[in-house]
């Protein structure tokens, strides 16, 4: 029904897209095979993540039948110089073909060591409870290798889909097992989005918990150094009074004639 699904949606400005926003987020790198092509198709999914303005962009890269082992070269071509995070829905198609118990940690790993230390939202996997034993015990050794791999990879969060899925009416499991009916698509996508909203606030929060602040030169030379060091910090001191907010500033003052120069950094926290 699908095959490859190309879709990138950049915020302009002037008719020019921009690379990094001010929250210094730039493009959000989705790679995926046919679950994520029915997101995309049925739930919108590039349309609502699009929406919540984290990123001024976001790319949907996702091919029927895809493999994670294939997927860890989609994602290092794609990887571009404003790419900021990504998400990976991929593993299904390896749990299908792959029996092999050391499989699971051996694709993650690949595809991980792809990314470029980015931050990573990785969907887990789900298969029908009334679909093939097989690939439902594979699904559960590649969703425990996957916890696992947090501990080896900081930027990695997981989506849990495996938990958040339950079949019900129309929105189920079609007879393969695997994929999923039109309004389960609807189901997927509207789990993944708030799911890629929390994933994107967290890497904002983190990025923005401090600000860098550059004072100003001093109006006059400071020929003597103890003269220097009693200025720095009394106007570090300034600095701590007026600011409320989690803050660190670099304090620096120094003599170009004598070559002198005090760096300070100040770091606190409103009382």
């Amino acid at each position: 029904m699908f095959g490859l699904l190309l879709i990138q949606s950049p915020d302009l400005v002037e008719g020019r897209p921009v690379a990094i926003g001010l929250n210094g987020q730039g493009t959000l790198l989705v790679v995926g095979d046919s679950l994520t092509v029915g997101t995309e198709a049925f739930g919108l999914l590039s349309k609502k993540v699009n929406a919540l303005g984290t990123w001024n962009s976001v790319k949907i890269d996702a091919k029927v039948g895809r493999k994670a082992s294939l997927g860890a070269s989609v994602i290092e071509k794609g990887l571009t110089a404003s790419t900021t995070a990504l998400v990976i829905a991929l593993g299904t198609n390896d749990m299908i073909s792959k029996p092999e118990t050391w499989y699971p940690r051996w694709v993650i790993d690949t595809v991980m060591n792809r990314t470029r230390g980015l931050p990573v939202l990785w969907v887990n996997l789900e298969f029908s409870q009334t679909g093939r034993s097989d690939w439902r015990a594979r699904g559960v050794r590649f969703n425990k290798e996957l916890r696992l791999a947090k501990l080896r990879y900081p930027n990695l969060t997981i989506a849990d889909w495996n938990t958040a899925f339950t079949p019900k009416s129309k929105s189920r499991f079609i007879n393969d097992g695997v994929h999923l009916t039109v309004s389960g698509y609807k189901t997927r996508s509207s789990f993944m989005v708030p799911a890629i909203y929390s994933f994107g606030s967290a890497i904002v929060n983190a990025s923005t918990t401090t600000v860098h602040q550059q004072p100003q030169r001093p109006q006059r030379p400071w020929s003597h150094p103890q003269q220097l060091l009693q200025r720095a910090q009394a106007q570090a001191q300034v600095q701590l009074q007026q600011q409320p907010l989690d803050n660190c500033s670099v304090v620096r003052w120094g003599n170009a004639r004598s070559y002198v120069l005090f760096r300070f950094s100040v770091c606190y926290r409103p009382r």
